[in-house]
């Protein structure tokens, strides 16, 4: 499977968290995500440098 690229500079982890923070449940969804990747074998490291 070809990796993810994002081409729109204005898309950075800092505007994602703040949209996550003016986002209900959004945290929520990012916890989920994680504990995904954890299952299906990322180490705890990766993800949270992700």
């Amino acid at each position: 499977m070809k990796a993810l690229t994002l081409h729109n500079p204005s898309l950075t982890k800092e505007t994602l968290l703040q949209k996550a923070d003016e986002t209900p449940g959004a945290w929520i969804g990012i916890r989920i995500a994680g504990m995904l990747l954890i299952l299906s074998g990322w180490k705890s490291t990766q993800v949270a440098e992700l």
